[in-house]
């Protein structure tokens, strides 16, 4: 994997990253916007997106059930980033802005298509970080299907 980061990048060097943590991918992503101050980095994801929590899953789950790592993940680069956003959608599909669900997917009233504009039109100040369970005060249930895919 640390052949494909962009060497150009300083905090992206091989003896930087070559190490697994539960951040790891946290801090590529924070080098890479510290490298690209101007650039909004903007991450979109269900809370219990099916595919992201299956390549969790195969990957161990080095960091407890994906939508606790995933959070924890997401709200250390909103406190350490100050050009990136975030907005989690309850559910767990994946990858909406290619389906009708990007019109019609909301976050305590804010539909995903408004949050994705306001990023692009530079109004992104106030949005930086929607989270459905987090803004409506609604408590994350641990279930026995925290991660769809079955380990085999």
């Amino acid at each position: 994997m640390v052949s494909a980061l962009a060497p150009f990048v300083p905090g992206l060097a091989y003896d930087k990253i070559v190490k697994w943590t539960p951040l790891i991918g946290a801090k590529i992503v924070k080098e890479s916007a510290k490298h690209f101050p101007q650039a909004t980095w903007a991450f979109y994801t269900s809370n219990k997106d099916w595919v992201q929590s299956a390549f969790y899953l195969m990957s161990g789950m080095g960091a407890g059930p994906f939508t606790k790592a995933m959070r924890l993940a997401l709200s250390w680069l909103h406190k350490t980033s100050p050009n990136f956003e975030y907005f989690i959608a309850p559910g767990n599909a994946h990858s909406q802005s290619n389906t009708k669900a990007f019109y019609t997917t909301q976050t305590n009233g804010l539909f995903l298509y408004q949050w994705y504009t306001r990023i692009i039109d530079g109004s992104k100040k106030s949005l930086a970080m929607i989270d459905f369970a987090k803004q409506t005060g609604e408590k994350q249930k641990k279930t026995k299907g925290e991660n769809p895919v079955k380990k085999t």
